[in-house]
């Protein structure tokens, strides 16, 4: 049965109707399952984190993608504020420049030959947390959903007190440079910070081409990608 976004006041109802994830917190998800590894870049761009962590602003689910903010609640900030937290809380911080004047982080997005690739440099720093959600990117391609997929490249180290929940499987102890994409139709997932560190990656989403077919079937967790 076709689901209408509209149809729901709440985000989390509409994400769980749709998706084919099991739910069950007793379960424990294994890497491999719902969230896979894509290999590593290796190389140098820490003089473009610094322009990135001096470039972030702050953003909320209403403004996440520039958007204006209403008088009315959207449906992720009416399930926040119906958890009594605060309906503007800042999930995180977004580069504010172009990222094709990173020319290292634009290696990294051109390397994966995505159709009509989209790539946003997230900063999550102290406090900051995207809540429960799963993704709706089906819009880019409604014919054809299972061709979206969605990396994400890490570019700090991971230090405790970070955070990255894929179903009941915690992402942790990555490295810069490490690639992983997820099941995005189907997994419920969060991410916070509650280290004194930033924690920073590109979320890059597209179509999949043929060259991002090869890619994903022939990595695995050790494979390098210098750049």
């Amino acid at each position: 049965m076709s689901l209408n976004k509209s149809d729901f006041t709440s985000n989390w109802a509409y994400g769980k109707a749709k998706s084919n994830y099991h739910f069950n917190h007793d379960m424990l998800d294994m890497p491999g399952q719902y969230v896979f590894k894509a290999g590593k870049f290796q190389g140098d761009w820490s003089s473009e984190l610094a322009t990135v962590l001096e470039n972030s602003t702050p953003v909320t689910w209403a403004t996440r993608k520039g958007d204006t903010v209403s008088d009315m609640l959207s449906q992720e900030q009416a399930d926040i504020a119906n958890a009594g937290g605060d309906a503007d809380l800042v999930v995180s911080e977004k580069y504010s420049g172009d990222i094709k004047d990173l020319p290292t982080l634009q290696k990294m997005v051109d390397f994966f030959g995505l159709i009509d690739p989209e790539a946003r440099v997230h900063v999550q720093r102290l406090g900051q947390m995207w809540n429960i959600h799963i993704d709706k990117l089906e819009d880019r391609n409604p014919d054809n959903p299972d061709s979206v997929i969605r990396f994400h490249i890490f570019l700090t180290d991971w230090v405790p007190g970070q955070f990255f929940e894929i179903g009941t499987c915690d992402v942790q102890h990555w490295k810069a440079g490490d690639i992983i994409w997820f099941d995005w139709q189907n997994a419920p997932h969060a991410s916070a910070n509650a280290s004194y560190d930033p924690k920073v990656a590109i979320m890059l989403t597209g179509i999949k081409s043929a060259k991002t077919e090869q890619i994903i079937a022939d990595a695995t967790a050790k494979h390098i990608y210098k750049i």
